[in-house]
């Protein structure tokens, strides 16, 4: 929650402690429908500031992973591109590709990336005669895949913590919305109250 939101949600938990505190006095304003339903919004709002907390620090620690993943897959493509250099006539078909660019995207670099290892998929024996083993491919495959699931659950992270933003703002307005409900059943000339 961002800090006005924080400040929103203290005013209405305040508002909540002082019907809580005068409940005898109040008590026809407690027992209406407004009041349920603000406390089931307050508690909603709290419920998503920390499913967005939760979301943006899983979002957070994805994004290191996947720039590791990034990072590696970069240097393993690198790998590839020097053998493909250094034996042209062994591994012609990767000539084609041209060097990755310093700021290549997560989609760019997942399509460049299989399509190399697409293309290197026959000259296996080429690299297990120069060293990189002949499961060289399927680590490169390997490697790809978890690229990419890092890529799509960090994605995940992110729309949590969208949907949790988008929750929070539309659970305060309707909190604010009770709570003028609640003030116009209190003095009917009060209820003037708008967010």
């Amino acid at each position: 929650m961002d800090v006005n939101q924080l400040g929103e949600l203290e005013v209405l938990c305040r508002a909540q402690s002082f019907l809580d505190l005068n409940a005898d006095a109040l008590r026809e304003l407690n027992q209406a429908p407004a009041r349920a339903e603000l406390d089931a919004l307050i508690q909603s709002v709290g419920h998503w500031g920390a499913e967005q907390q939760k979301a943006g620090a899983a979002a957070e620690s994805q994004t290191v992973q996947k720039n590791e993943l990034h990072a590696r897959l970069r240097h393993e493509l690198g790998r590839l591109r020097a053998i493909a250099e250094a034996r042209p006539k062994d591994i012609s078909t990767l000539q084609k590709f041209k060097s990755l660019s310093r700021n290549t995207n997560d989609t760019s670099l997942y399509l460049y990336a299989t399509g190399m290892a697409d293309g290197a998929e026959p000259y296996k024996a080429v690299f297990a005669r120069e060293g990189f083993g002949e499961d060289f491919v399927d680590r490169l495959r390997a490697l790809i895949a978890e690229f990419t699931f890092m890529v799509a659950l960090r994605s995940s992270s992110q729309q949590r913590r969208f949907l949790a933003a988008r929750s929070i703002e539309t659970d305060l307005k309707k909190a604010w919305k009770m709570i003028s409900l609640l003030v116009a059943l209190f003095e009917p000339g009060n209820a003037e109250h708008q967010r």
